[in-house]
């Protein structure tokens, strides 16, 4: 189902600007029993990201989110925010977004990768380092697209590194790692996405005393890791069972602590 501006359409939709340039945000939510899953903390996500665009969001698309969970009990929801205006020109003449909302079908995923974990690779596709894009999600993901055509079929996730080597995140995942005992995730200030998933579990690190670093990590300290895991609002928590070739305790103590307090209602089929 898709929903342009509050309005049921059944054919495909294409914004000038978001088609072009784009020049728009997304975020990506879990549906379960007809509601969308941390649907606060989505809200501010986009209202953030959008801000950062200078790009104003309607009163109006809680209420549309709320409508279009309702109508799709279980599913995926996909909440775009595109630029309204169509003028020629990379210049932008005004605040006004249009509103996307597609819901889809849950993907089809073994409960299996929540309990025995996931096999990450390494990517040879390099984020550009833009400080002013770093952390949002916008509409421009070709960097994303390129790591996942190149994704080996053994694995579930790879590894992307900045234009510096430094490890920034999965093509749709946060990273965290235990190095020398230490809960660690990537910053993402200068590459990357700030996932609202990434946020909850620094929040509830921090909170539960495990405490959660964030800053520059190298490939190196990746490959001294002992445990690991990924995250995003879809999966909640997925443990990493091996990097490369080196094998990792999966779920291993604070990865399993974490995930059972967190307490995300989704674990696949």
């Amino acid at each position: 189902m898709l929903l342009f501006n509050g309005e049921k359409t059944e054919g495909p939709w294409t914004g000038t600007r978001a088609l072009h340039y784009g020049d728009g945000v997304f975020r990506t939510g879990l549906v379960l029993d007809g509601k969308l899953i941390d649907r606060e903390h989505h809200l501010r996500k986009l209202a953030v990201d959008a801000e950062r665009l200078d790009l104003e969001v309607s009163s109006e698309l809680a209420g549309e989110i709320d409508r279009t969970c309702a109508a799709t009990p279980d599913g995926v929801l996909k909440i775009v925010l595109s630029r309204s205006d169509s003028g020629r020109g990379y210049r932008p003449a005004g605040k006004a977004c249009d509103r996307i909302l597609q819901i889809g079908p849950l993907p089809d995923q073994s409960h299996g990768l929540w309990e025995q974990g996931i096999d990450l690779g390494w990517s040879k596709v390099l984020l550009g380092i833009q400080p002013r894009l770093a952390g949002i999600k916008h509409l421009n993901r070709l960097e994303q697209v390129l790591a996942s055509r190149e994704c080996p079929a053994d694995r579930h996730e790879v590894i992307l590194c900045d234009a510096e080597g430094r490890v920034s995140g999965g093509t749709r995942t946060n990273l965290f790692f235990v190095i020398d005992g230490i809960l660690v995730t990537p910053d993402v200030s200068t590459a990357g996405v700030a996932g609202m998933m990434r946020d909850k579990v620094i929040e509830l690190a921090r909170s539960t005393g495990v405490g959660c670093d964030v800053g520059l990590i190298s490939p190196d300290e990746i490959r001294h890791a002992s445990e690991g895991f990924v995250t995003n609002s879809l999966v909640g928590i997925w443990p990493v069972r091996r990097i490369g070739s080196i094998e990792l305790e999966s779920p291993a103590p604070i990865t399993r602590d974490l995930r059972e307090r967190l307490q995300h209602p989704w674990s696949g089929r």
